[in-house]
């Protein structure tokens, strides 16, 4: 008995004991779900699962209303509803076991490894994330290639190297094409690395005499990653292809202009005076919703010259109209901040299972709130302040206030559906602040590379 203890806990401690349990795991949890849990598909409205019947060498595949991602994964699991259904929890057991593995492999006690292991992937099975594997949305998708994107950020860290950086960029790429939202926070972490890997690139060149170093190959990866992505982008969501809209911004713009302008003269006033159309018909859409009367501010003729503008030059002036009003859209978030940060959706996705362990999850986790999360990330970095401060930290570090940026932007450009459109955020806020717990008294030293001293190998 002694030896076989001895013999399993040197498994453990190899490089093969963490994955080996990640993935006992995952087949205990979907061998649970698929034979316990009720899978029954939840339809909605938005067309992802048709989108996904298009050719992918077509056009509308890409260019629809909503990014592609959605559609692409449920192609992959064979556009049907019970495929997609079963397709989102095996992705989503994948994606987050995949971030265990990876936030584990910078523990250095093994027991700590074992209790995180058997711990942290319970964030899968919380009903704000498990509940919509069975919805026909893309919120399942999104939190998948996050918890991937994550990963992938959270190895790069670890060991910067062209493969790590590889599937960093392919997880961005992908990530950002599950909501139009996600290049605010996906952006600016990557680009944060590219200055570090471009000081770090510049540096080993002077000490090495030499132009090229390995941290320029990584550099030129994420940086073709970010400029690809910006552009289909930028492509992708002007152009798109619906008898209704031209761009993507269209209809969530004319819902902020009925629901947020209209009714206040003096915004109302503000607008007006900046070239927007308005007049009796128009006004009579306030605090109506842009789908009313089976979407007829977008068909009928009478409207043409307010949905022109809303095309060509609503999205800038309502950009300079936040930016000239910077107390207003601070207060009116700050306000709804339970919306952007909502932790129960189940007018969505159905309440949880009145059993073990659904319930103690939905009470434990709304327990980490966004005021905790951004005191963690504080306390950690002014905790470092007088130290080295490693790649994991500050990429981390920076996601804590771009979840916030990220949640103010969805907040004011769609006045519909804060709650499901930003529901990331709190997520997001939490595996940050978990990560960075981790990377400060759990990891390696010799995975928390300097940015000062330059020590990791370039």
């Amino acid at each position: 008995m002694r030896q076989l203890a001895a013999r399993l806990a040197q498994a453990w401690k190899s490089r093969f004991g963490l994955p080996v349990l990640a993935a006992l795991l995952g087949i205990a949890w979907l061998a649970f779900a698929l034979g316990s849990l009720d899978l029954t598909p939840i339809k909605n409205s938005e067309g992802y699962l048709m989108r996904s019947e298009h050719s992918l060498l077509s056009r509308e595949f890409y260019f629809g209303p909503r990014p592609f991602v959605t559609s692409l994964m449920y192609k992959l699991y064979g556009s049907t509803e019970a495929g997609a259904v079963r397709g989102q929890l095996v992705f989503s057991t994948v994606a987050w076991l995949t971030l265990t593995v990876a936030l584990g492999r910078g523990i250095r006690r093994p027991a700590l490894r074992l209790v995180h292991t058997l711990v942290f992937p319970s964030i899968m099975a919380w009903w704000n994330v498990m509940g919509w594997n069975m919805v026909m949305r893309a919120e399942s998708t999104t939190f998948s290639w996050f918890a991937l994107w994550c990963a992938a950020l959270v190895s790069y860290c670890q060991k910067p190297g062209r493969t790590r950086a590889t599937l960093l960029a392919l997880a961005s790429f992908f990530l950002c094409f599950t909501r139009d939202s996600l290049p605010l926070l996906v952006g600016p972490v990557v680009g944060l690395l590219l200055v570090i890997e471009g000081w770090r690139a510049r540096r080993a060149s002077e000490l090495h005499a030499r132009r090229w170093s390995p941290a320029w190959s990584r550099f030129a990866i994420l940086t073709s990653a970010l400029v690809v992505t910006a552009a289909l982008q930028f492509a992708t969501s002007q152009s798109v292809i619906h008898p209704q809209f031209r761009t993507r911004h269209e209809f969530p713009l004319v819902n902020v202009i009925i629901r947020r302008v209209l009714p206040k003269p003096e915004v109302r006033k503000w607008f007006a005076e900046r070239g927007m159309p308005v007049h009796l018909e128009i006004l009579k859409w306030k605090k109506q919703w842009a789908s009313g009367s089976d979407f007829a501010i977008f068909e009928k003729k009478k409207y043409g010259k307010f949905r022109t503008w809303v095309r060509e030059e609503g999205k800038y002036t309502y950009l300079g109209y936040l930016a000239a009003h910077p107390g207003k859209a601070i207060k009116s978030a700050f306000a709804a901040r339970r919306a952007i940060f909502a932790t129960n959706l189940e007018y969505y996705t159905g309440k949880p299972p009145a059993r073990f362990p659904f319930q103690l999850l939905d009470f434990a986790y709304p327990l980490v709130s966004p005021a905790l999360a951004l005191l963690v990330a504080l306390a950690l970095v002014l905790r470092c302040r007088t130290r080295q401060l490693s790649l994991t930290t500050i990429a981390f570090a920076a996601t804590v206030p771009l979840v916030f940026v990220n949640g103010f932007f969805v907040f004011h450009m769609d006045a519909m559906e804060v709650e499901r459109h930003a529901l990331l955020g709190m997520v997001a806020l939490q595996v940050a602040a978990y990560a960075m717990l981790l990377d400060a008294y759990a990891a390696r030293p010799a995975s928390r590379p300097s940015v000062s001293s330059g020590s990791a190998r370039p």
